[in-house]
């Protein structure tokens, strides 16, 4: 980060300027969000903390291969978008946001099924058009004590 502002200062010496100009527009032209409480479903041994604010801690083993399932029940009238966050926290290893001992977590998959309150056997699997990502590492092998060996 501090290379690119590095970059940024000499490129372009009113560079602060523009990104401050540049944040404005978008600060009231973004989506209300809305937060769903979500509840783990499955066993694994795993134990979460819910906080107030929605978000969840998982704080059992790390395990490298595994499937989280969780469910919610809402009543919005649609759905047109979602939004994972993965965060710091002073509770996980080398302060997260994933449990492993270097703090690192990956999301490798999210699926979305719809099911109708009403008639439960009404469940459809959500296509996505497109996910992105405000930040990704760089792609690399795992280190050996997070290898499984399942190749």
């Amino acid at each position: 980060m501090r290379e690119i502002e590095e970059g940024l200062r000499r490129a372009l010496p009113d560079w602060e300027k523009s990104m401050v100009t540049w944040e404005d527009t978008g600060r009231g032209n973004q989506p209300a969000w809305t937060v769903v409480r979500l509840t783990y479903h499955g066993e694994n041994g795993e134990r979460f903390y819910y906080y107030e604010d929605g978000s969840i801690r998982a704080a059992s083993y790390a395990p490298t291969q595994w499937t989280a399932h969780f469910e919610v029940t809402n009543l919005l009238p649609s759905i047109g978008a979602f939004r994972l966050e993965q965060l710091t926290d002073p509770n996980l290893p080398a302060g997260g946001p994933g449990r492993s001992v270097l703090g690192m977590a990956a999301l490798t998959e999210f699926k979305v099924e719809a099911e109708d309150l009403a008639v439960p056997t009404n469940r459809v699997t959500v296509n996505f058009l497109r996910a992105t990502t405000d930040f990704e590492n760089v792609e690399k092998p795992l280190e050996s004590e997070f290898d499984d060996k399942s190749d």
